[in-house]
């Protein structure tokens, strides 16, 4: 009795996973970033040609498939992580979510380059512990404390005024970012 099993097993025999998909991604990528710079307005039909001859030599290169084969599931995989985060963001927010701004986003921003760091390490031969000199991986729990403490400290003496000239704190304005309004 065939199941779902032999439907993956059977895809994977056949080349789809390495050559079919990476195809179909790079297609996509490409075209949509082509349709979005519109640089053919006369003649949108080559942004297809171009979309399928970037995915034909991608496909072409098996190291370029290989890295992206590790790579993409990684990606997708913390994708999922990022929704689920905004996802309970969102269940205890007032009103429409409108992102971060400010301290929150250059926060997420540099979080989400070490994520991308993390997920190409090892197509790339990297792992943390070679990025990180050694100095500070022997150091790490004192660093990430005195950084913890440090922050709190920020947080608890820097903010601004309201429009009524009442002071905040640096946590009321981080909690405004992340879209929870307080009163002030």
């Amino acid at each position: 009795m065939a199941d779902f099993y032999d439907l993956f097993f059977l895809l994977q025999d056949t080349g789809f996973y390495e050559l079919v998909l990476p195809f179909i991604l790079v297609f996509a990528i490409t075209y949509g970033v082509l349709h979005k710079v519109n640089l053919f307005r006369k003649n949108p039909g080559i942004n297809s040609i171009i979309a399928i001859i970037m995915g034909l030599l991608v496909v072409s290169q098996f190291q370029i498939v290989d890295r992206l084969n590790l790579f993409i599931p990684k990606v997708g995989f913390l994708l999922v992580i990022i929704l689920m985060f905004l996802f309970l963001i969102g269940i205890f927010q007032k009103g429409d979510y409108e992102g971060f701004t400010g301290v929150a986003y250059f926060i997420a921003v540099i979080i989400s380059i070490l994520l991308i760091i993390w997920a190409l390490g090892p197509s790339l031969g990297l792992s943390l512990y070679e990025i990180i000199p050694i100095e500070l991986q022997s150091s790490g729990g004192l660093i990430l404390g005195l950084l913890v403490l440090g922050v709190a400290v920020w947080m608890i003496s820097a903010g601004g005024t309201t429009p009524r000239g009442k002071s905040r704190s640096a946590f009321d304005n981080l909690i405004d970012e992340l879209g929870g309004k307080r009163n002030p």
